[in-house]
């Protein structure tokens, strides 16, 4: 960083004044005084008698150096320390790793609100139905879920048990899982899975069977995707119950068609929500 010094009348042509030096680089007369004052960047020469400022093309490089490091995010005191003969490379390391932070959390608040902006549209992209639902002889199997992803686990046991039973399943395919908490809970989730079988079987340990009534009238919607999003699927059910004037008559039913035992993604999964009804 260059002190000030007096030069001869000779040299004066080659230094810049304090607006000419702003403007060649596009910044404010108030920011260069404003590194003048905290030492940052000194003019390389102050006339006397009218304190003018003066820069020379030596200090260019300087300039451009402390422009750059305040674009990416530097404080004053942070280039000050650089300047100074701070470790640069370990300052940019820690520089970019919080702007990768702010990165994720922005991308996350971003996340945020395209999903409360597609909220109506996802709502309205359901298109429920009502119809009967027949009575089916079950295997059912009770089961207490620290987190709902539990299911995955249970699904294959129960699976194993009824090969046990000697049991078939139904055709066409019926699976699916009533909650009977009457709400939502994060864990200890009562749950109970459903398999619809050609015959009833005596129970064997946690396995059970039941014969289920028919339900005469169930709203039903098709759900496309992750469980994680099944919340709109329910969202769309109580919203149409209301404007027709449906009350629940039952417990819901998660019907699950294509799934991780089928499909390779995700997105691909498929899961009818069934929901017994009768007229308020």
């Amino acid at each position: 960083m260059e002190q000030n010094y007096h030069c001869t009348e000779k040299e004066v042509p080659y230094y810049y004044r304090i607006g000419m030096f702003a403007q060649m680089n596009k910044i404010t007369i108030k920011a260069l005084r404003h590194y003048d004052e905290i030492g940052l960047l000194k003019p390389a020469y102050v006339d006397e008698h009218n304190g003018y400022r003066y820069y020379s093309s030596s200090q260019l490089p300087i300039l451009h150096r402390i422009l750059a490091l305040r674009q990416i995010g530097f404080r004053l005191d942070e280039i000050q320390q650089i300047l100074s003969g701070a470790n640069e490379t370990g300052m940019l390391l820690m520089k970019k790793s919080k702007l990768l932070q702010s990165v994720s959390d922005l991308t996350q608040k971003i996340a945020a609100i395209e999903g409360y902006l597609a909220k109506e549209d996802t709502v309205s992209a359901y298109h429920p139905i009502i119809k009967s639902l027949p009575k089916v002889k079950c295997a059912s199997m009770r089961v207490q879920l620290d987190s709902y992803q539990d299911l995955f686990t249970y699904m294959p046991k129960m699976g194993e048990a009824m090969e046990k039973a000697g049991c078939i399943c139904a055709e066409p395919d019926y699976c699916f899982t009533c909650y009977h908490d009457g709400g939502y809970k994060a864990n200890k989730v009562d749950a109970e899975i459903f398999q619809a079988v050609t015959a009833m079987q005596d129970d064997m340990q946690d396995l059970h069977f039941v014969e289920l009534s028919e339900v005469e009238q169930a709203v039903c919607v098709l759900h496309k995707g992750s469980y994680e999003t099944l919340p709109y699927a329910y969202q769309a059910l109580i919203a149409y119950m209301e404007e027709h004037g449906y009350m629940a008559a039952g417990e819901p039913r998660e019907v699950y068609i294509d799934g991780v035992w089928n499909k390779d993604t995700s997105a691909q999964w498929l899961t009818e929500l069934q929901f017994p009804i009768k007229q308020e």
